[in-house]
């Protein structure tokens, strides 16, 4: 058995010769800023019925997504996706607002797929539920997603992305959801 002495890349960078200071959320301190709504989603509401949940900045690098879903009944599923900002005012590219964002050509679920509203959910930390890991934690959103394959830009597009869900499982009952979403820009 091996005993480890590891260093995150943060410390790595802290301790060399040549000191390598990380920007704020990627290892160095920053201010998390808290978005989060809320929407009731309908009784009978069908597979593919979305609901934009919250709205950040496309530079927001992700430290935790919260879900909660009163219970709807008997089925209830959604996924949770990135879809850009369909704002016309808020700097979102023209061609890209709307878009859920593909990986590479599928919605990309990045913080849970199918998952399920029939028993309810209180502020449920999701934020790893889908391709979402701990090293994405430290990225701005945007590169994670062209780092997940994303062919839709190769830069900080600009403007806002949406957290996105969208229904794979139709709800049988009327229910309350929510999402908080906690981030450093």
């Amino acid at each position: 058995m091996a005993t480890d002495t590891l260093k995150t890349p943060s410390i790595t960078n802290f301790d060399a010769s040549a000191v390598v200071l990380p920007y704020a959320g990627m290892g160095a301190q920053g201010y998390r800023l808290c978005v989060n709504d809320h929407v009731a989603s309908t009784a009978g509401a069908t597979a593919g019925s979305t609901y934009r949940m919250c709205r950040i900045p496309t530079n927001a690098k992700i430290k935790q997504v919260l879900l909660t879903a009163a219970s709807t009944g008997t089925t209830g599923a959604y996924d949770i996706d990135i879809a850009h900002s369909d704002s016309t005012t808020d700097g979102t590219p023209v061609a890209l607002q709307g878009n859920v964002v593909g990986i590479p050509s599928s919605d990309n679920k990045l913080f849970g797929a199918a998952l399920s509203s029939t028993t309810a959910l209180k502020n449920s930390d999701i934020t790893f539920s889908g391709t979402f890991t701990t090293a994405h934690q430290n990225l701005e959103l945007w590169n994670v997603l062209v780092g997940l394959g994303t062919t839709a830009f190769s830069a900080d597009p600009g403007g806002f992305f949406d957290i996105l869900l969208k229904t794979t499982t139709a709800n049988a009952s009327a229910g309350d959801l929510a999402v908080e979403v906690e981030y450093v820009c």
